[in-house]
């Protein structure tokens, strides 16, 4: 790749934080906790109820074992230490501070008028407080029968709709009360919406007629008028995938609501939802129906959270548990992520969860606690002393990799799977690498790509085609696998597979492929037409099975045991010879351990490459028990340099290397050429050019 630099409109790298979550009830007042965050403050700091109203129990104290609410007199002093809080937690050095809300549930018993109830119905004695006229409809009318029991406690946890008014208008007073109290942010707990209660039925109504022309849902759907217009099932094609795509816009609504009213009381507030971890096909499939669709929670917030139990390292030989796959979908997303690793509790784990942040464009690993507060200190230091390396940077990638979230509705897991596969082959030899993603897939998204690849997409648009089309003949190296592209983007199926008139003529086999002006398209059947897949791969397990460590690890000996790799080594070679180009980093001496990330600088301060070294090769022994790190040693890069750019210096950066430490370099055909001595968890190579 020896693209120009990158459109200005390009989305790019930010400074990522330390982040610490912690749920603890004893904060209020609590002079021991204060001097432990004065000693080694986060950036963000997250904790639990810790408000003045919230939205599952009412006025209380929040404790999440419900007693009582609070007199008005009670709630009055409350504010004022909370109050206090923020200002002490504040003055310590943390610079965003957020509660916890789940906009899913509140607590109580309709019929005991108890826990919600108690507050709905005393809602006049807490008139002072700006809490605002109280909601015309009960409460029970809002989840309509949606309740269960809460174990060894007298009442039900209820869910009600969050498109249902009244249920908002709750969410904007709490949300507001944060704020007003001095919060920076809020955390949005249980993000997950399947509904057709008749709250949401309105809001599908609205959303669809919104998007298509009375003409646009006879045709497509049969609705003879607005009136008609009803939500999608399992079954009903574009009416169910528009169905999927309702949940997450409604939470898209809801949070940019909740960010509008903080802001009229905190200048940036704003609110950080949780997803589901990412991590595995069975848990992302299964979560596809519940509208945590990241794409469009970027339109209202600008980071959320993958919550997990993983840790960062190697399990047995061949499987690397990482979250590249998270950092890289939230960033071709627009979009930061904050990483939740529950068993990433030790110096190295915490160093390199932190270090994925920093490589992968910004964001947060979330840290469970506080512990080793020397490790989290260094990378503090690091991170706000390296604005010149880690912010405002473009993706230097030469491969693009197409990942449509939205073709899970269509109920393709065969496309997640490739995703899967893809990633991991692309990490382990080495490869600079972007998602495409249902935005980015636009001339001036994958223009700077010497390959795309595009895995089982079986729903792409005419105009999709046409792009991709476009992107061969201009020199790209285009390469589809499987039924990438049987249908359209409304579920019409194709008479044949795009760009079947190129390929026709090809030689028939595993791999087809055909010139198409100054580029080239590949056809693969099968992945393993293209790749070497390991014996062993995490992303196949269960959900259950991958929350549990040492589950993971038997898994992965008996797999490793008992199996051989499946499939032929051939994609890297193929795209290699038909670009031209290299499109390693690394040779065969470096280990698959380590992981490259690469971006680029262009402006009125210089010339700037980062290109970010990872090492996974922490072997994980149990839970939160893991290392010590294998350093990569005598780490030789080959990196492609943008058109133009002469490298004048090159120096290693990282929370522990030597500030500035030149490094010995040369330049060969537009490719730089240096050695680093040793990457024991972490390092950046800083490329100044002229």
């Amino acid at each position: 790749m020896n693209g120009q630099a990158h459109v200005t409109d390009e989305w790019t790298t930010a400074v990522p934080e330390t982040y610490c979550i912690e749920y603890g009830r004893d904060h209020l007042g609590n002079a021991e906790y204060i001097a432990q965050i004065v000693a080694a403050p986060p950036t963000v700091v997250h904790v639990g109820v810790d408000t003045v109203i919230n939205n599952m129990f009412g006025a209380t104290d929040g404790d999440m074992h419900y007693e009582r609410q609070l007199a008005p007199a009670e709630l009055e002093a409350r504010a004022r230490d909370i109050r206090a809080f923020i200002n002490e937690m504040h003055a310590a050095g943390v610079k965003t501070l957020m509660p916890y809300q789940s906009g899913m549930f509140c607590f109580g018993d309709h019929e005991k008028r108890s826990v919600f109830w108690e507050f709905y119905d005393r809602w006049d004695d807490y008139a002072d407080f700006g809490i605002g006229p109280r909601p015309a409809t009960d409460p029970v009318e809002w989840p309509g029968n949606d309740r269960r029991p809460v174990p060894n406690h007298p009442y039900f946890v209820y869910e009600p709709c969050i498109n249902h008014p009244d249920w908002r208008a709750v969410l904007r007073m709490t949300t507001a009360w944060a704020a007003r109290a001095g919060y920076d942010a809020l955390f949005s707990d249980v993000n997950s919406h399947h509904c057709y209660k008749p709250s949401c039925q309105v809001a599908f109504r609205k959303y669809l007629c919104a998007k298509y022309s009375p003409a646009d849902l006879r045709q497509r759907f049969g609705f003879a008028g607005p009136e008609e217009v009803r939500m999608g099932e399992p079954g009903d094609g574009l009416l169910w995938v528009e169905a999927q795509r309702h949940w997450g816009n409604s939470f898209a609504e809801v949070f940019a609501e909740l960010t509008a009213v903080g802001r009229r009381h905190v200048r940036g507030f704003f609110i950080l939802p949780n997803s589901s971890s990412y991590a595995n096909i069975d848990e992302m499939y299964k979560r596809r129906t519940s509208g945590q669709n990241i794409s469009m929670w970027a339109r209202s917030c600008p980071i959320f959270m993958y919550e997990k139990n993983e840790q960062p390292g190697r399990f047995g030989r061949t499987a690397v548990s990482d979250s590249i796959l998270q950092y890289k979908f939230a960033f071709a997303n627009r979009i930061r992520a904050g990483v939740l690793l529950y068993n990433s509790q030790e110096p190295h784990s915490i160093a390199l969860s932190n270090a994925e942040a920093a490589a992968l464009g910004g964001g947060s690993f979330i840290q469970g606690h506080y512990q080793h507060p020397e490790v989290r200190t260094a990378y503090r230091r690091f991170f706000e002393s390296s604005h010149d390396v880690l912010a405002g940077y473009s993706s230097h990638a030469q491969v693009g990799l197409v990942f449509f979230y939205e073709e899970l509705f269509w109920e393709n897991p065969g496309h997640l799977e490739h995703v899967f596969c893809l990633k991991d082959y692309l990490c382990n030899h080495h490869v600079l690498w972007d998602f495409v993603v249902e935005k980015t897939l636009a001339p001036h998204g994958i223009s700077n790509y010497s390959v795309v690849i595009v895995p089982e997409l079986r729903h792409l648009s005419d105009a999709q085609v046409g792009l991709l089309r476009d992107f061969a003949a201009a020199g790209g190296v285009l390469v589809m696998i499987g039924e990438t592209g049987r249908f359209n983007d409304e579920g019409g199926r194709r008479n044949a597979l795009p760009l079947e008139d190129l390929l026709a003529g090809a030689a028939r086999g595993e791999i087809r492929r055909a010139r198409l002006e100054k580029g080239w398209v590949v056809h693969a059947a099968r992945i393993e037409d293209l790749i070497e897949r390991p014996a062993f791969e995490i992303f196949q397990l269960t959900e259950d099975e991958a929350n549990d460590t040492s589950t993971i690890s038997r898994m992965a000996a008996e797999a490793e045991a008992s199996k051989e790799p499946r499939g032929k080594d051939r994609l890297l070679g193929l795209c290699e010879k038909l670009s031209g180009e290299p499109l390693s980093i690394g040779g065969q001496s470096i280990p698959f351990t380590l992981r490259a990330a690469a971006y680029r600088r262009s402006d009125s301060e210089g010339k700037r490459l980062a290109v970010h070294l990872l090492n996974y090769d922490v072997p994980i022994h149990g839970r939160q028990h893991s290392g010590p790190p294998v350093p990569a040693e005598q780490v030789a890069l080959s990196i492609s340099m943008p058109r133009g750019w002469e490298p004048k210096e090159v120096r290693l950066r990282g929370p522990y290397s030597a500030a500035g430490t030149s490094l010995p370099f040369e330049v060969q055909r537009e490719r730089l050429h240096v050695t680093v001595a040793r990457v024991e968890v972490y390092e950046l190579v800083e490329v100044v050019a002229g």
